[in-house]
């Protein structure tokens, strides 16, 4: 339904697309809010979770696309971040509990899945076509390849926890590995987000574990943790914070408020002054949120 919002026809469908889309995210906050443990409201909030699915079935019975002479409905198309993310947290679940927490069996799942990605790339799982508007995402390997670099990450931290010295070193050693392995790819496949190439998944996973080791060294380490407790809430209420910008988008459209302007190409620096600006307020919408128990399970 996220998806689909954009291809709503206000005419055909009897109400506003940006009001349409605003009011699947309230519904899906109905439903899925982490309400607070308080046996005496239980009865309100089961009450607030109905009139949830009520209201997101009425929007999807009612939504409309297309034209007169060709009205159509909602339609399935690429899984959208949320839906990537989902089958990468399927795959690393299904993985774990093949394996358990051995970690050289986590590694081989994680190569299969490094290999899966280049035979993709290279055209050589076209015979798996048929299992492509599921599987997609699987098949390509390339959410996987990325998802269960965390899951190893996490299996280190959780051996190495009385090491951190030696934790450090793995780290930055599979970090170095990750880039050179980028890199040796680029001589095949070019760094691209876009079309889910190895070398441009094997890059982010080295970034991605440097980052991580650094804070690690900071934070757990050195205890130099204040400077990042701004963050906290944003960590806290992750999917809050990923899905409430996108609601005051559609406010924003809807009613034309110029709030925006910094969305522009011709000058980097307002770009990402005003992108910075846009999160940090977004986190703190988050903090509000939160306080007033308005807080997305996850």
């Amino acid at each position: 339904m996220m998806l689909n919002g954009g291809r709503l026809n206000s005419e055909l469908s009897g109400i506003n697309r940006f009001l349409w889309s605003i009011l699947v995210f309230v519904f899906i906050f109905l439903i899925w809010n982490k309400y607070p443990d308080n046996k005496e409201q239980n009865t309100r909030y089961s009450g607030l979770k109905i009139l949830g699915i009520i209201g997101l079935t009425t929007m999807a019975i009612i939504f409309r696309s297309g034209n007169p002479d060709n009205v159509q409905w909602l339609q399935i198309g690429w899984w959208g971040i949320l839906g990537l993310i989902g089958w990468g947290y399927f795959t690393v679940a299904v993985s774990f509990l093949m394996v358990g927490s051995r970690l050289w069996g986590i590694i081989g799942i994680w190569l299969f899945f490094m290999v899966l990605n280049i035979l993709s790339q290279l055209g050589l799982l076209e015979f798996l076509n048929f299992l492509k508007p599921i599987f997609g995402v699987i098949i390509d390997g390339n959410v996987p390849f990325l998802v269960i670099t965390g899951l190893i990450v996490g299996l280190l931290l959780k051996k190495l926890k009385d090491n951190p010295v030696k934790l450090l070193l793995l780290l930055v050693l599979f970090s170095v590995l990750s880039f050179a392995g980028g890199f040796i790819l680029h001589h095949w496949f070019i760094i691209s987000k876009i079309y889910g190439t190895p070398s441009w998944a094997s890059i982010c996973n080295g970034i991605s574990i440097l980052v991580f080791a650094i804070l690690f060294y900071l934070v757990d380490i050195l205890k130099k943790d204040h400077w990042v407790r701004v963050l906290l809430p944003a960590g806290q209420n992750s999917l809050t914070t990923y899905l409430v910008p996108t609601v005051i988008y559609y406010l924003f459209w809807w009613t034309s408020l110029p709030i925006l302007f910094y969305k522009q190409g011709s000058s980097q620096i307002l770009a990402v002054s005003g992108s910075l600006c846009w999160a940090f307020a977004m986190v703190g919408l988050a903090v509000l949120l939160s306080k007033i128990h308005i807080r997305l399970k996850l």
